[in-house]
């Protein structure tokens, strides 16, 4: 067996090339080992998540690139579009790589990056006035870098300063996950520290006025932060079939749900959303 080999479509045989051994568990995530050579994972190639990356057998080495999470969906002839008739508005979230000239006009709403970690996003004032100029609503998210909780204080107030500059009105969200492994090569990937991030940033932002809450996958949700975050809301991200279309209802776990990463119009995709309240939700009493 060669060191590096991709993944491919093919018609079920029952051979231990077809079949894998997993292990691990629901807190850290799961290794899928080739029945052919334990020494053989299932790998996500140079740890890119990007759309369309490769899905590859590779050696094992311990890294996110190699672990897995699984996520309860319903059977497969219930993957169709669902009716709308529980979502309020659709819209996009966006960061400088949606590029300067991204139309916003055919959304309800948006989600910009205001900044990841101390980093304004490049492209923060362009999108703030694009939907002012609009008349369209919109709040900013902060991707988190933090590795400490000293560190979640600082991304708080650092995102505090550039909400108070351009007056977003549908929240301050902090967003994390772990998509570069930054996280995790630094050894906080791990629930109780992230939990503790998330708990610093939201109590911080609350406390100077502003409506906040978390986005984070269906299963962190579920799984990672299911309790300790009751004060606030959540962005769920559930992407499903990923396919463009809406095909599930999230409401139960937050009012806005991330539901694909596909659009015909972007080839290198553009992440929409599904808002299950009205905007004046978003205004603290």
């Amino acid at each position: 067996m060669s060191f590096m080999i991709y993944t491919i479509k093919y018609t079920s045989n029952q051979t231990k090339a077809q079949k894998w051994i997993i292990t691990g568990d629901i807190d850290h995530g799961f290794t899928l080992l080739s029945a052919l050579d334990i020494d053989k994972v299932l790998d996500l190639k140079y740890g890119k998540y990007d759309n369309h990356s490769n899905i590859q057998l590779y050696q094992k080495n311990g890294t996110s690139a190699q672990t897995w999470f699984f996520v309860e969906c319903a059977p497969h002839k219930s993957i169709v579009k669902l009716p709308v008739s529980d979502v309020k508005h659709w819209g996009v979230d966006i960061i400088q790589h949606n590029g300067s000239d991204f139309d916003v006009t055919p959304y309800d709403f948006v989600l910009i990056r205001s900044n990841y970690g101390t980093t304004t996003d490049p492209l923060l004032e362009t999108y703030v006035n694009a939907c002012i100029q609009a008349g369209i609503p919109y709040g900013f998210y902060c991707y988190s870098y933090a590795l400490s909780v000293d560190d979640a204080h600082t991304e708080a107030a650092y995102t505090l300063a550039l909400a108070n500059q351009y007056k977003p009105t549908l929240g301050i969200w902090y967003d994390m996950e772990d998509a570069d492994n930054y996280k995790t090569n630094r050894g906080v990937w791990t629930k109780d520290a992230t939990l503790s991030f998330c708990q610093t940033f939201c109590k911080d932002v609350k406390s100077m006025g502003w409506y906040t809450g978390i986005y984070s996958s269906s299963w962190f949700i579920q799984n990672w932060y299911n309790t300790g975050l009751e004060d606030y809301d959540k962005w769920v991200a559930q992407w499903d079939a990923n396919d463009g279309q809406y095909h599930s209802d999230t409401h139960t776990l937050g009012s806005i749900h991330q539901y694909t990463s596909v659009d015909d119009k972007y080839p290198n995709g553009l992440d929409k959303n599904a808002m299950y309240v009205d905007f004046d939700y978003y205004t603290l009493v």
